[in-house]
């Protein structure tokens, strides 16, 4: 029974984005997500925050804004539905502390982010803002050989200059997009991007 219930739970379809309150009129966010290959619509800077950090994961397999509705007293549009490389669902919603809500949805935990969080991710979310940036400019230029030579670069710690250095025959804006691509997948890391903005002496390493 457990091995049927796994499976169900890992076959479990993927939500889509139900629609915006407000209709055409309400101001709403666009943006590209690399990790999903698709626009995604949010309807504040706060689920920007959020679709940020869930590009930054890497241990994020699967998003989607606005999954569902959350009924009752405190009704209104779960922020996100998340899915972990090893099969975890969460959903996500802002909530102020003083909110009684349920633990789970449907079997799903439900993740409570709270304001003092967000103010916690400002520095690792605007270094995302311009991550997700360079890697939706570069989607369609992936160069595998270039990735792998940064691979093997990276196998000690490199500040983002020193690698565009070692790779003179590449323009610094695609050797800094393979890094992005690689961090990403996480296939390198840079502790630094919680803590300090990413320029040329980031530090990145294999992972």
């Amino acid at each position: 029974m457990r091995v049927a219930k796994e499976q169900v739970e890992s076959n479990r379809s993927e939500p889509r984005p139900l629609a915006l309150p407000g209709g055409l009129s309400r101001r709403r966010l666009l943006s590209f997500s690399p990790k999903l290959g698709r626009r995604v619509i949010l309807a504040n800077y706060t689920q920007r925050q959020l679709w940020l950090a869930l590009e930054a994961n890497p241990q994020v397999q699967r998003f989607c804004e606005r999954p569902r509705y959350l009924e009752g007293k405190q009704g209104r549009l779960i922020d996100f539905w998340v899915r972990h490389s090893g099969g975890q669902e969460e959903y996500w919603l802002v909530a102020a502390d003083t909110e009684d809500l349920p633990a789970k949805l449907q079997g799903i935990q439900l993740r409570q982010i709270r304001a003092e969080q967000l103010r916690d991710w400002a520095t690792p979310v605007a270094n995302w803002a311009y991550i997700v940036a360079q890697l939706t400019t570069w989607r369609g230029w992936r160069n595998a050989l270039l990735e792998q030579r940064i691979m093997v670069l990276l196998g000690v710690a490199m500040a983002m200059e020193d690698v565009c250095g070692c790779l003179r025959e590449y323009s610094a804006e695609e050797v800094e997009a393979a890094v992005f691509q690689l961090l990403a997948q996480g296939k390198v890391t840079c502790p630094e991007l919680t803590r300090s903005p990413v320029g040329g002496r980031t530090v990145f390493v294999m992972a």
